[in-house]
């Protein structure tokens, strides 16, 4: 029984976030977003397993100095966040804008300043998406590129949000020839094509690795590649 309370106290101090020797130490966690800005890398919300809930937290990893910062601690007010989507964008390419997530939140997007460290809510021109969570995201020259997703209702969304961060304007993305709604699929941006891979459909089904859509940014026009 001392083995095994030692082993089970070892894991349950792995899960939590701690300070050592003055160095704080990420906990375990997932659904959570990374982005890199400058020389840090910046990672939002995500489920803590130590507290069984989302987290709030922001803080980043100093790619120079290879430490974590903890930031949430300055007074940052961000609600929880899990399973959401981010990216950066602005003039400068400084600001983290945040979007949706699978804990009930009226407000679909925030935006973290990582000049000053302040969360805010941005005033947007157009029509505000419908809140959702398993999106995927990229950044283009400014804008973001938000697909599908589903809520926690288990419903998705045949959705192409785009958002202007430089103008602050929500756009309407086409949708001819755009694949089906789904949720936990990667966009990854080459050049200006933007390719959605995997994911899962309403009905359960795993979309198969080897359907692979592209969306041409400079012409807006989608096309499946097999």
């Amino acid at each position: 029984m001392v083995y095994i309370f030692i082993i089970l106290s070892c894991q349950l101090f792995l899960l939590v976030n701690r300070f050592v020797y003055g160095q704080f130490i990420p906990g375990l966690r997932l659904g959570h977003t990374a982005n890199t800005v400058g020389n840090k890398i910046y990672f939002i919300g995500g489920y803590n397993f130590a507290k069984s809930i989302p987290t709030s937290e922001i803080f980043y990893l100093n790619k120079e100095t290879d430490t974590w910062e903890e930031i949430k601690s300055q007074g940052i007010k961000l609600p929880f966040k899990v399973e959401h989507t981010a990216n950066i964008g602005g003039i400068n390419q400084d600001i983290i804008f945040i979007m949706g997530g699978l804990i009930g939140d009226t407000n679909f997007l925030y935006q973290f300043d990582t000049k000053t460290n302040i969360v805010s809510i941005p005033i947007i021109q157009g029509k505000v998406p419908t809140s959702r969570a398993f999106m995927s995201s990229v950044n283009f020259e400014g804008k973001i590129f938000v697909f599908s997703g589903q809520n926690s209702d288990d419903i998705y969304f045949n959705s192409f949000d785009i958002l202007d961060t430089i103008n602050l304007r929500w756009e309407i993305g086409n949708l001819i020839n755009a694949p089906t709604p789904r949720s936990k699929h990667t966009s990854t941006l080459v050049n200006n094509v933007i390719y959605y891979i995997g994911g899962m459909q309403l009905n359960g089904n795993y979309i198969s690795m080897n359907d692979i859509y592209q969306y041409d940014i400079g012409k807006s026009t989608w096309s499946l590649k097999v």
